[in-house]
């Protein structure tokens, strides 16, 4: 059982920031979709989520491409994308959920 890990999430898809198909070359075909990694502990969010990445996929032809084996005219648009795309505040969860725990500990042995 692992209770300790890194999971991918969906941040957002951006409808308004397209590309042209390498493939296809059909026109404004290709959105840009965001995601980001968070380090959980038993699948609860804790602490910091880590980095986020993009990837693209044509409407037309449906060639998906992961953001390491962009072409030069996707690497700007998915900056874009990147920039435009939040991370969730649920990412963050863990972290006031330890630190009450440690105050009821430190009350029950200290206080």
């Amino acid at each position: 059982m692992m209770i300790h890990g890194e999971r991918p999430t969906k941040l957002k898809s951006n409808e308004t920031i397209t590309a042209n198909c390498q493939s296809c070359h059909k026109e404004n075909a290709v959105q840009f979709s965001v995601f980001q990694n968070y380090m959980h502990l038993l699948f609860v969010p804790y602490f910091f989520a880590t980095h986020k990445y993009a990837a693209s996929q044509c409407n037309a032809c449906g060639e998906i491409l992961d953001q390491e084996n962009f072409p030069e005219s996707y690497v700007g648009k998915a900056g874009e994308a990147k920039k435009s795309a939040r991370t969730p505040i649920w990412f963050f969860v863990g972290l006031p959920v330890v630190l009450f725990a440690f105050y009821k500990i430190y009350l029950k042995y200290f206080g």
